[in-house]
Parts: structure tokens; C-alpha cells; sequence
């Protein structure tokens, strides 16, 4: 009998499948990239806020760290309790991050500065006497007291 053999060769069924294939992968591809991306936007955002809200967290503290240190330390310094007044009243965190550190920086001077004014002032208001000196001279040259007695022998 006879064998089976076309003699067509049709192929547009394959061509059209092949191409549909292709747009197919396409769209997908383009689709997880647009995931890709938005699930990207979405972590930068949560990343954002989340720093934003860990700086808030920061200034608010040092908010309370400055508010201690104004109605203590710097209770008598007009300039400082100043700049802590406006520091508080800044609204971007960083700004007032950055005030607080600047000033944190400068404690440590500034409160030396004003215990040698308080020295100072204490040595101006009540100079040393000659007869205290002389005074304290003498307890000196009698030798050191225990509990009230003076030790023989020094």
C-alpha cells in the first residue's frame, strides 16, 4: 500500500506558537521585574520611615537628656539654657541630633568654665585673712591632731 508521506510543509501553527511562547516569557519576565521593583520601592520606604522614627526616638531623647541638663547644670547659664529653649523648638531631628552632640560635645568646658567663675567669685567675696594664715601656720609647726589630740613626736 502506500506509505504516509505530506508533501506540505505548513509551518504557521509552529511559527505562531513559538511566538506566543516568546510574548509569554516576555510578560513574565516584565511582570516579576515590576515585583522586583515595587517590592524594592517598598522596603526603601519602610526602610525611610523606620530611620526616620529611630531619629525621632533619638532627638526625643535628647530632648529629655537636654531638659535634665538645663534645669540642673546649666540652671545659672543664661546662653546655655537659651540655645537648649531653641534646640527643643527644631523641628527636623537631625538639626536638633546634631545641636544636642554639638553641645554634649562641650559640656565637659563649659562646666569647668563655670566652676572657676563660682571659685572665683567665692575667692573675691571672702579673701584669706593675715591672722587666718598665720592662724594656720602655727596648728601647722604644733604638729598633726588625731580625734582631737595633738601626737607628740612630729
Amino acid at each position: 500500500m502506500f506509505s504516509y508521506s505530506p508533501t506540505e510543509r505548513d509551518r504557521s501553527g509552529e511559527i505562531i506558537g513559538a511566538g506566543m511562547i516568546g510574548a509569554s516569557e516576555t510578560q513574565a519576565n516584565t511582570m516579576n521585574q515590576l515585583g522586583s521593583n515595587i517590592g524594592g520601592a517598598l522596603a526603601s520606604i519602610g526602610g525611610m520611615y523606620a530611620e526616620n522614627m529611630a531619629l525621632n526616638a533619638k532627638a526625643k531623647g535628647y530632648d529629655q537628656v537636654g531638659k535634665i541638663l538645663g534645669d540642673s547644670m546649666f540652671k545659672n547659664n543664661p546662653a546655655v539654657s537659651a540655645y537648649l529653649t531653641e534646640l527643643r523648638g527644631v523641628k527636623n531631628p537631625m538639626e536638633r541630633i546634631s545641636g544636642y552632640e554639638a553641645l554634649f560635645g562641650m559640656t565637659g568646658p563649659i562646666s569647668n568654665a563655670m566652676n572657676t567663675q563660682t571659685r572665683s567669685a567665692i575667692q573675691q567675696a571672702a579673701p584669706f585673712t593675715t591672722a587666718g594664715i598665720n592662724n594656720a601656720n602655727t596648728r601647722a609647726e604644733e604638729g598633726p591632731v588625731f580625734r582631737g589630740t595633738r601626737l607628740p613626736g612630729f
